[in-house]
């Protein structure tokens, strides 16, 4: 939780003389703590902390406040998702959250994502590893190659593509980037084994055609 300050009476936001005087002495320079972006700042929190606590000989409320201490979820605060409502000088705390639900939603479709990419990843890693196995016989590797270009693995095949471009267009800031390197190296590889299993690689390019005609 973040700490914000807020006016809790008519009139407005304001310090004392030596409230502002305070917090000069403490940031070396003038700000602007009635601008509501510098209401989280800590030096003016613990100021009206200590006032409420009765640690200060002086009231660091101007002349029409009565500044209180709110609590701003943190992913309210990271996000600029509230705002200070005000009516003639009172304040109150407004959260958005549905931007916080839709930030949500797509931080959980990220991790989905990941794990499925994950999975996608090992698997193929599997496959591959057995065809590049020389002691592996015949019947290992033609099931592994089955298994390779069966429907499902190829619809996947080409959904973590598409997730990956889509990813890549989005300007967020997310932890994918690793796992996108990885799947990208592995398309190179699946790609390159194509062409040294031409019935194979012709079936997957063919479906891969067939699925990009439909989607």
């Amino acid at each position: 939780m973040v700490k914000i300050a807020l006016n809790g009476c008519y009139g407005g936001f304001g310090l004392s003389d030596k409230g502002q005087k305070r917090l000069l002495n403490e940031k070396g320079g003038k700000t602007n703590y009635s601008s509501r972006k510098n209401r989280t700042d800590p030096g003016l929190i613990k100021m009206f902390e200590d006032y409420k606590a009765g640690k200060l000989d002086f009231n660091p409320n101007g002349s029409y406040a009565d500044i209180y201490i709110e609590f701003l979820p943190q992913i309210a605060y990271d996000l600029g998702a509230y705002r200070i409502d005000e009516y003639d000088g009172s304040e109150s705390l407004e959260i958005n959250y549905s931007a916080i639900s839709l930030h949500e939603q797509k931080e959980s479709e990220l991790k989905k994502r990941e794990e499925r990419s994950e999975v996608y990843f090992d698997t193929v890693s599997s496959i591959l590893s057995i065809l590049h196995n020389d002691a592996a016989d015949s019947d290992k590797k033609v099931e592994a190659l089955k298994y390779m270009f069966n429907a499902d693995l190829i619809h996947r095949h080409l959904e973590v593509r598409d997730e990956l471009e889509e990813d890549s267009d989005d300007d967020s800031d997310d932890n994918s980037g690793e796992i996108s390197d990885n799947i990208d190296a592995m398309f190179q590889e699946i790609h390159q084994s194509l062409d040294t299993l031409p019935y194979f690689g012709k079936s997957f390019k063919e479906a891969e055609a067939r699925f990009e005609e439909h989607k």
